[in-house]
């Protein structure tokens, strides 16, 4: 039985927050699952914010799982319309 996988080549990037380069671009391995990842580190980071000095904070500037929830709404959505 064979697989067939579409992914890009690479998975670098370069981004930017307010023209300056961010502290930390995670990226996703293949095979792995972007919700729970995505709440995991959610979960963590609302953790670590607890421990944090009152004048700092953090920014999640691009949740690429808004449109996958989106989407898996919409279709449970279709499936279930009669």
């Amino acid at each position: 039985m064979g697989r067939i996988e579409l992914g890009a080549q690479s998975y670098s990037m370069i981004g930017r927050l307010n023209a300056s380069p961010p502290p930390h671009r995670p990226l996703q391995l293949p095979g792995t699952n972007a919700i729970e990842a995505a709440d995991g580190a959610k979960k963590v980071m609302a953790d670590l914010k607890e421990r944090f000095p009152a004048d700092l904070d953090y920014v999640v500037a691009l949740d690429t799982t808004l449109a996958v929830t989106e989407g898996i709404k919409e279709i449970v959505k279709t499936l279930y319309e009669p």
